[in-house]
């Protein structure tokens, strides 16, 4: 429990804008990424029984949407592209020229501009008071998966990471989808405690799906607020929906595909009843990329314009598209809460791409994936 102290989280804030500060944040991505796009900090606030204030933050790529050639690129590629080469590497695609996207990733030592999607979560508070804004932010350290799970596990410094992802798993009990996932299952049902210990004390040959695990829970934490704050608030967003009962592509899709819509629904693959945007990959996924633009304009207080109206809507066509064409012709890689069962699936296509691949070492979907 953590007892009242000092100065108030407002007054904090508004002394870290007045000197005009940057967040400092950690990251935990994959052994060697190649868009470092999202990372977290967590700070315990003064409050009677244990709650921390959780900041998810995003590279801002706002600037990039007013390139009309850049956009192209993003609704003509949708995803970046990771497929398997020989031995234990794969390919890597990119969603924008990384010439492009240098000076925006999260990597340590620099200060950038970023997306910052900021929540309370304690143990009897699910994630709550969503602020989101742009700000900067530092990058203090870049870990991978085993590192960021070693540490939430042995140092006291790093518990906060631990326990506030355990508090996310407890309220909103959402179903990992990890392509390693299996038989490592948390009982979110239990109590706070009892998920911290499941988190961080996973066996050693489960050390990268530890850490993945952890970071994941802040993401898709992120992901539902934001998309309740747009749906609440009527601005136009790409929703990620999750719904069997959904029979609006039944024509085109198997009723158990998860997809996209300019309309909130369910996501019962995550478990979740309400909006789901995602927004923390916005150098990997065109619908992160979109989400940026649209929360950018919403931080300016402008209203959304008839472009951005239209250029949503071509965008989740373009997402839906993928989705028919990774059913008819395999993904490159899928987790088990986008779709609900793999019955009638082709092996993944191993001719994905262009042809300019960039060797990377292999990557495991977890957070990323969300």
């Amino acid at each position: 429990m953590i007892a009242p102290r000092g100065t108030s989280i407002v007054e904090l804030d508004r002394h870290a804008t007045e000197a005009n500060q940057p967040y400092g944040i950690i990251t935990a991505d994959c052994s060697s990424p190649k868009e470092i796009d999202d990372g977290i900090f967590v700070e315990e606030l003064p409050s009677h029984e244990e709650t921390y204030r959780v900041g998810v933050c995003v590279a801002d790529t706002s600037k990039l949407y007013d390139d009309p050639q850049v956009l192209k690129q993003a609704m003509r590629s949708t995803e970046a592209k990771y497929y398997n080469l020989t031995g234990n590497e794969q390919g890597y695609e990119p969603m924008i020229d990384p010439e492009l996207i240098r000076g925006l990733e999260f990597s340590e030592g620099n200060v950038r501009s970023s997306l910052m999607v900021q929540f309370v979560v304690g143990a009897t508070q699910p994630p709550s008071d969503v602020t989101v804004s742009f700000g900067r932010v530092e990058v203090t350290r870049n870990h991978d998966y085993r590192e960021f799970g070693w540490r939430c596990r042995q140092q006291e410094t790093y518990q906060k990471f631990g326990r506030a992802s355990a508090f996310i798993l407890s309220h909103l009990r959402f179903t990992s989808g990890g392509d390693e996932d299996r038989g490592a299952a948390i009982d979110t049902s239990a109590h706070p405690d009892a998920v911290h210990h499941q988190l961080v004390n996973m066996p050693a040959q489960q050390a990268w799906l530890r850490g993945s695990r952890l970071n994941e829970a802040y993401m898709v934490a992120a992901n539902n607020l934001v998309g309740k704050m747009m749906a609440d608030e009527g601005r136009p967003a790409i929703y990620r929906v999750h719904d069997p009962e959904d029979e609006t592509h039944l024509e085109f899709l198997p009723p158990n595909v998860a997809t996209y819509s300019q309309v909130p629904g369910p996501h019962i693959g995550l478990n979740l009843l309400d909006g789901y945007c995602r927004v923390t990959s916005p150098l990997r996924r065109l619908e992160d990329f979109m989400m940026s633009h649209l929360l950018k304009v919403r931080d300016l207080r402008l209203a959304p314009t008839r472009r951005d109206r239209r250029e949503v809507g071509m965008a989740v066509q373009r997402l839906n598209g993928r989705v028919m064409q990774e059913v008819f012709q395999g993904p490159l890689r899928v987790s088990d809460y986008e779709v609900l069962g793999n019955a009638g699936r082709r092996p993944a296509n191993p001719a994905y791409g262009n042809g300019n691949v960039v060797p990377i070492h292999k990557v495991v979907s977890g957070a990323a994936t969300a």
